[in-house]
């Protein structure tokens, strides 16, 4: 995989359009699209750029491959990279709701209530908040 591919990986994992990542890096986003495509090289100052605005060590551009194959990964990593320049707290605070989350789901849904059966025997009553009609 080449260095645009792995710009473009972790730009989607941020959640930054080409345009949205130049703007916040510095640089024109025709220049981004042709790094993207590998049709431009660039500099080592335009990496540093690059990764601060996606908030990166410039080394993880370098590290193992990212797999983004599974659509439940790529969902993940977007969670950690919007989290990662939270306070501690903020994060355990976060740990706790997503730990709530996951008791919620894990629990049945309550039985739906069964529809009540008309008796022939019993005549409908008049709801409480309406008045009965009078006879005159």
């Amino acid at each position: 995989m080449n260095l645009g591919m792995r710009i473009r990986q972790f730009r989607n994992m941020a959640g930054l359009s080409q345009e949205k990542l130049a703007w916040k890096a510095g640089i024109a986003p025709a220049f981004l699209g042709q790094l993207e495509r590998g049709l431009k090289s660039p500099t080592v100052k335009t990496l540093e750029k690059l990764t601060r605005a996606l908030g990166i060590p410039m080394a993880e551009l370098f590290s193992g491959p990212v797999d983004l194959s599974d659509e439940k990964d790529t969902a993940i990593k977007q969670i950690v990279y919007q989290i990662r320049d939270l306070p501690v707290e903020s994060i355990q605070n976060l740990s706790v709701i997503i730990q709530q989350t996951r008791e919620m789901a894990s629990r049945p849904l309550p039985a739906a209530p069964k529809p009540e059966v008309a008796s022939e025997e019993k005549p409908a009553e008049a709801p409480a908040d309406q008045p009965e009609e009078t006879k005159e």
